[in-house]
């Protein structure tokens, strides 16, 4: 084994079955040495076997694949031309509709789950994410959390809600607000409701 051997090989990230389990879409991550750069693609192949299909229509780098309940959707979020947005793409039709604008904050949030879920009858998304702008950058920078900054830069303080929104049909609408941030949601029961994490304590 060289250095140069680890490059070519194609590392198998996020892998979703179907419903129906007759497909499973998974991501695959790639090296451009020359470039310098590593590029993500959602691909596909069906459960019984045969060769996989790149999904050339859903930007790259993709992430967080959830398939519709009837198996002939998946939603997911990605960017594309700078802009992070929440995305569903048909597979039998091979369309790709950008639902909604998306972001999140860049802080840490301790023990996220599942940040993406369709409702059992396929017709809303679900997600946690935050739709404010971000503050300007000010100087000197100011706080009211201990965690006052992520891994690599200061924290931009913006809190993570839940946001309900029917693909092709509006705008999202947020179920909460305030200064906590909500996380792990998954629909309960009939689609009624949606279960959530947060600390409510006092002084999260």
């Amino acid at each position: 084994m060289r250095p140069d051997d680890q490059f070519p090989l194609q590392d198998v990230g996020e892998i979703r079955i179907s419903p129906d389990a007759s497909t499973i879409v998974f991501s695959v991550t790639t090296s451009d040495v020359a470039a310098n750069r590593s590029t993500t693609r959602l691909m596909r192949v069906a459960a019984a076997g045969g060769p996989p299909a790149v999904l050339d229509e859903v930007p790259a780098g993709a992430n967080t694949v959830r398939w519709s309940p009837d198996s002939r959707k998946i939603a997911f979020f990605a960017s594309q031309n700078g802009r992070s947005g929440l995305w569903t793409y048909d597979l039998a039709a091979s369309q790709l509709i950008r639902v909604s604008d998306y972001d999140r904050t860049n802080r840490f949030i301790s023990k996220a789950g599942n940040s993406l879920a369709w409702s059992p009858d396929g017709t809303r998304l679900a997600f946690t994410g935050t739709l404010e702008p971000a503050a300007r950058e000010t100087d000197p920078y100011v706080t009211s959390r201990i965690q006052y900054k992520t891994r690599t830069a200061l924290a931009d303080d913006r809190s993570m809600h839940i946001y309900v929104v029917a693909p092709g049909l509006g705008s999202p609408r947020a179920l909460t607000s305030g200064t906590f941030d909500e996380h792990s949601i998954d629909w309960g029961g009939d689609g009624s409701e949606i279960v959530f994490l947060s600390n409510r304590e006092r002084d999260p």
